[in-house]
């Protein structure tokens, strides 16, 4: 993230505090440890929206308000909930995103090691966007709601439906090749957090030996 002395800098060009609040502001963060990014929101000066937005401006990254954040719900299904929880974010609906682009709500778009997890375990690239922690918060309660409707409504399948996608399923082990095969298991064992991606890398190393 940006530090207290750039975000302190750009608030006072655009004229967003006054001198006199951004003084307090800086006192207040030197008493309770905390940033100057937290004070000037938690006291009202600056909208948690506003500073998010000039943090990305400043990272140059793209950024998303509490508004407008829209859940992909089948994006959110592929990640699974053990790595929503481990980092704390969204896949959202983006109308400009490139075809095979997972768009991730993030509080630091920086966070490669979280991406690289996340390109493995749906096949998809990932893009980082900037949203606030509180936003993201709204959004995963939006999609758990989400998930219990869908789940009291029945989304079960069928006997009829399973049976045809086991015999699609047949055709496919049928003319994929074995490597094809495996990524798919791997990728679905991992999701379904059977493993976890550090304990399937030991393993292979091992095997490997």
């Amino acid at each position: 993230m940006i530090s207290d002395t750039q975000l302190a800098q750009m608030l006072l060009k655009r004229q967003l505090i006054t001198p006199a609040q951004l003084s307090h502001a800086q006192e207040m963060a030197k008493m309770t440890g905390g940033t100057l990014m937290q004070i000037v929101v938690k006291l009202n000066y600056v909208k948690q929206d506003v500073i998010h937005a000039l943090v990305a401006e400043l990272k140059r990254v793209q950024s998303v308000g509490e508004g407008s954040i829209q859940v992909d719900f089948e994006a959110m299904e592929k990640i699974g909930p053990k790595l929503i929880k481990k980092h704390h974010i969204v896949a959202i609906k983006k109308e400009d995103a490139r075809k095979g682009t997972l768009t991730l709500a993030m509080t630091n778009p920086d966070d490669y090691g979280a991406i690289e997890e996340i390109q493995f375990v749906t096949g998809l690239n990932v893009e980082g966007v900037l949203a606030s922690k509180e936003a993201i918060t709204k959004a995963l309660r939006q999609y758990e709601a989400q998930r219990e409707e869908r789940r009291k409504s029945g989304g079960g399948m069928e006997r009829g439906g399973e049976e045809a996608l086991a015999a699609q399923l047949e055709r496919l082990l049928q003319q994929s090749s074995q490597k094809v095969v495996v990524k798919a298991m791997l990728e679905l064992l991992v999701r379904k957090n059977v493993f976890t991606l550090q304990e399937l890398v030991e393993l292979t190393k091992r095997m490997a030996t």
